[in-house]
């Protein structure tokens, strides 16, 4: 989290935040409508809640902010969100810079329709869940495809997505194998042992 420098201008405070998600009170990620003489216009960019804030508190209550990104869960499908490897100057979440991938995009979409993976990185659930990230520990995440979620990310390396009776796993947005019977099969992106043991959380054989 950057803080906004308490004399900035407007022109540079529309050119740090103008076109992103920013915080405001260090929770709150909202969009900015308008700078006004003596006020900030905000929008929450996840339910539109509209916020006043007084020109002279900026540098106490707004900041730039950038998710660390990964894997992450929205709605019924756990995404890969990255930056995009080019020159940037932007200093907060900006949905142009970033990719959004559904793992088992397709296989997706056949099991819970086109809707629930017609996502981009500025949608509001999608800004909600890189702004206020939650992994369920294994059970949960278990309990979650049973009750119709399609796939689940452990952690910001890991998803596991439904595969019929078995369940494919992706590290980074790749795929990296399937897990049959308890025991993860590799396939495709190659990760240590070890280490995919304790991204697994320990509960499968590798």
């Amino acid at each position: 989290m950057i803080k906004i420098p308490g004399d900035i201008s407007s022109r540079d405070l529309n050119q740090w935040i103008g076109s992103g998600v920013s915080l405001l009170d260090g929770e709150t990620p909202v969009l900015l409508y308008d700078i006004g003489e003596n006020r900030i216009l905000l929008k929450d960019a996840v339910n539109g809640d509209e916020y006043s804030v007084p020109w002279n508190d900026r540098g106490d209550r707004l900041a730039c902010f950038w998710p660390k990104c990964g894997s992450l869960n929205v709605g019924q499908v756990a995404v890969y969100l990255q930056r995009k490897q080019q020159q940037q100057y932007r200093r907060t979440y900006n949905s142009r810079i970033l990719s959004l991938y559904v793992p088992a995009k397709w296989e997706a979409m056949k099991a819970i329709g086109k809707d629930a993976v017609r996502l981009k990185a500025g949608n509001p659930c999608v800004v909600d869940a890189a702004f206020n990230v939650q992994y369920p520990d294994w059970d949960d995440a278990m309990a979650d495809l049973r009750d119709g979620a399609f796939s689940r990310a452990l952690n910001p390396y890991i998803i596991l997505a439904k595969a019929g009776s078995e369940m494919s796993v992706f590290y980074r947005g790749r795929r990296a194998g399937t897990i049959r019977d308890g025991q993860l099969i590799p396939g495709g992106y190659d990760v240590a042992e070890g280490r995919m043991y304790k991204l697994l959380q320990g509960r499968v054989r590798v």
